[in-house]
């Protein structure tokens, strides 16, 4: 097995992991902890999530692609590795001496939970994550990341039991990322070697990862922006509850993101390392067919996702969270955007140095953001920031996607993910009317899901059966074959 299959692996147990604990705490904690004391919760870390910008700058992306283009030259590779983490470090500290000054200042309500999200400002700083993927150790991290995420869902069940728990959840979610971040510390010594930092090379790292700090500063103040005006502007009015609703209907969204961020993650590096081989016929063709395998994950779960959020909502979050209904419905084609804005930053963007073009495009996710927050908060609250978001990742993603089409036939890849966006939404038709007939419930839920999947396989194996004139059995092979190729 090649080395990006087993990377792929790891990173795929992981995401799994990831993806079942929302799955399992939330039910838990919409009902111990309720909207309001979530809604503070949301609020709270959208604030520390900008001082968190700030300690970490561009240095994930930076760091990954500059160790993966060092192509195993050690030397090299120790010299990047204590200049990048010194840029680092010295982010981190000014990050936590401003936070300090915030919240002296500012933070008059809330401030035991404000304290204790401070020190998310120490994980950024022990954050050495990109080293590790750009040397394509994904294995260490995963498992790391698992043992993290079990022990977390432990302590949460254990320890938060009323909405006066709040401190505690936060005190457990937050301790959660520093041990993470810290145990790949006692990995170091074996990696790494202490070397003197040159100047010259510190300040050349220093120009291109603030060069990757505005795109991605901008990129999260308009994934965050939306938290912190809801707050601001409604949080005292509805006793934060707008927050919460909006916390619950943006988490399930983003569960399904977080694999293909694992997609993306693990394809970085080793495109980044064709590049630097001036092997780009590959680079492009890993590229399309990592688009193409994001879109058909982000489509069956959109449309999925959006297909069964009438039944599963009461079910998963309990009673007094209808609204999110209407929330997760009309989030959902964010994962299907996102899935094409990760693919085109990830696996052309970034490892091409096309920098400018990525910062223009979340430039616009930014303004656009801004103004429908503005004009669509005030009137219909999370509703508003969810339309907001919606609109500021479809403009950021079309003038990505726009300039890499003047670069890549995708033609051929266009033409698939398509299809696949049109199987989703038969699937969304076929569960639909599946529900018509049903009466709620758990049962219910289940039948959807299988109906839902069902329908979305056999519309993608007929039309690739009809396209190659062969038989279904075959054509999943071959699809399945291509995948894993």
């Amino acid at each position: 097995m090649s080395d990006t299959k087993k990377n792929l692996g790891y990173q795929t147990a992981y995401t799994i992991i990831n993806t079942c604990v929302p799955l399992i705490t939330s039910p838990y904690l919409s009902r111990v902890l309720e909207a309001k004391q979530l809604g503070v919760f949301s609020y709270s870390f959208s604030v520390i999530t900008y001082f968190m910008l700030f300690a970490a700058l561009g240095i994930e992306n930076h760091g990954t692609r500059t160790i993966a283009a060092a192509e195993g030259d050690d030397k090299k590779t120790n010299s990047l590795f204590w200049t990048i983490y010194a840029i680092e470090l010295f982010a981190s500290v000014m990050a936590i001496i401003a936070y300090i000054v915030f919240c002296f200042t500012f933070c008059n309500n809330n401030r035991l939970i404000f304290a204790i999200m401070g020190f998310e400002l120490l994980a950024s700083m022990l954050t050495i994550n990109w080293l590790f993927f750009g040397l394509g150790e994904f294995k260490l991290s995963a498992t790391r990341n698992i043992i993290t995420k079990l022990a977390t869902v432990v302590c949460i069940f254990i320890f938060v039991k009323s909405p006066s728990d709040l401190w505690k959840y936060t005190a457990i979610m937050v301790a959660g990322n520093v041990l993470s971040q810290f145990i790949l510390w006692f990995y170091l010594p074996k990696a790494i070697k202490p070397v003197r930092i040159r100047k010259t090379e510190f300040i050349d790292n220093v120009k291109q990862v603030l060069i990757l700090f505005i795109p991605i500063l901008a990129m999260s103040v308009y994934q965050t922006m939306d938290k912190t005006m809801l707050g601001l502007i409604t949080g005292e009015s509805s006793g934060f509850s707008e927050s919460g609703f909006y916390y619950n209907a943006d988490k399930i969204v983003n569960i399904p993101i977080g694999v293909i961020g694992g997609i993306g993650t693990v394809l970085l590096p080793k495109i980044t390392g064709l590049i630097a081989k001036k092997d780009t016929q590959n680079a492009n063709r890993l590229f399309c067919n990592s688009l193409e395998l994001s879109v058909l994950v982000a489509s069956a779960m959109a449309f999925g996702i959006a297909a069964v959020a009438k039944e599963f909502t009461p079910i998963f979050f309990g009673p007094g969270y209808e609204p999110c209904i209407l929330l997760i419905v009309v989030l959902a084609p964010v994962m299907l955007i996102k899935a094409v804005s990760i693919s085109a930053r990830n696996q052309y963007l970034i490892p091409y140095h096309y920098d400018s073009k990525y910062i223009q495009s979340v430039l616009l996710g930014v303004v656009v953001n801004l103004f429908s927050n503005i004009l669509l908060i005030p009137r219909y609250g999370a509703l508003g920031a969810v339309i907001g978001t919606l609109l500021a990742e479809l403009a950021a993603s079309a003038v990505q996607m726009a300039f890499i089409c003047r670069k890549v036939n995708m033609k051929l890849t266009a033409f698939k993910c398509f299809f696949y966006i049109f199987s989703g939404f038969v699937m969304l038709i076929m569960v639909r009317v599946l529900a018509h007939f049903l009466h709620g419930g758990v049962l219910c839920l289940g039948l959807e899901i299988i109906c839902g999947a069902i329908s979305y396989c056999l519309v993608i194996l007929i039309e690739y059966s009809v396209r190659n004139k062969q038989n279904l059995l075959l054509s999943a092979k071959q699809i399945y074959r291509s995948f894993l190729t």
